[in-house]
């Protein structure tokens, strides 16, 4: 009997810390997703050929990097089949973009964890 009953406890305490509340339901967004989007992190390995010379900052890189995402994923959808290696590109690209985004809506994030 005390087993049952702990193991009742056990899952009731259980589904308890894992409720959501009514406003995360609401706006779709829950604090475990937090985990899964990331941290910002500077990007310093680049492969070469990536971006011009003169693009040294991580907001110059960011920013062309949106641009080619845009041209290739939008733009030029039709071709990714044709050429896999400008998907590839893309998706180094969307690294930066990522990143930069993260950068942009840090206090934002921050914001929503501590509501």
């Amino acid at each position: 009997m005390k087993k049952i009953l702990f193991i009742f406890l056990f899952f009731l305490t259980f589904n308890y810390a894992n409720a959501k509340s009514e406003k995360e339901i609401k706006i779709g967004v829950f604090l475990d997703d937090l985990n899964d989007i990331g941290k910002f992190d500077n990007i310093s390995n680049v492969p070469k050929g990536l971006f011009p010379e003169n693009l040294n900052t991580f907001h110059g890189r960011s920013v062309k990097s949106q641009n080619e995402v845009g041209r290739i994923f939008v733009q030029q959808k039709g071709l990714m089949e044709k050429y896999p290696d400008r998907l590839m590109k893309a998706m180094a690209y969307f690294e930066f973009f990522y990143m930069n985004e993260l950068k942009n809506n840090k206090d934002t994030l921050e914001r929503f964890e501590a509501n």
